[in-house]
């Protein structure tokens, strides 16, 4: 697990790379304006894709209006070629956002595997406790057997004195002086 999630932050970092690089060849051709238009179709893009990953239809299909909107829009101001590079560019993106949430699922199973870990070992350690305790009580029981074993004995050894002392008495009974 630990290595898949470092190979995960690898090639996420790369693909970060890529896409920064991309970028930066073409920033300076584009136009202030058409960057804040161009970051306004990443982050559609992304909200796009973090809806679709969610399984929320409705969201995409709005998503994906403002997405064709925005598009045409950039590719009446920049051209089709630019286009091409910036919808290579989303792509990368599309990538990226699934690399990250690879990254954050695995991280959150490694978060969930711990925690049960921890569980069982708190579970484990009451039930350790409880058996000494169980095994505590049967030496008690055991304890109050055999003393109540003795004092049966000792109940019977009276019973059995008091009858000697009593046939004593109806065979030797007290001669008055």
């Amino acid at each position: 697990m630990e290595i898949l999630t470092q190979e995960n932050e690898k090639l996420i970092k790369e693909q970060q790379k890529k896409i920064g690089e991309n970028i930066r060849d073409y920033l300076p051709l584009i136009e202030e304006e058409d960057k804040q238009t161009i970051q306004k179709l990443i982050e559609i893009h992304k909200s796009r894709e973090e809806a679709k990953k969610s399984k929320q239809w409705k969201e995409v299909n709005q998503f994906d209006k403002q997405l064709s909107t925005v598009r045409q829009e950039l590719e009446d101001k920049i051209g089709e070629d630019f286009m091409e590079i910036i919808t290579m560019v989303l792509t990368n993106f599309e990538e990226l956002y699934q690399r990250e949430w690879d990254l954050q699922k695995q991280l959150e199973e490694k978060e969930a595997k711990a925690q049960t870990k921890q569980l069982v070992e708190e579970s484990l350690k009451k039930s350790n406790q409880a058996l000494i305790d169980l095994i505590k009580q049967e030496k008690q029981i055991a304890e109050n057997n055999y003393l109540l074993g003795r004092l049966g004995k000792v109940d019977e050894l009276v019973c059995l004195q008091g009858s000697k002392q009593q046939a004593q008495i109806i065979h030797n009974p007290l001669k008055p002086n």
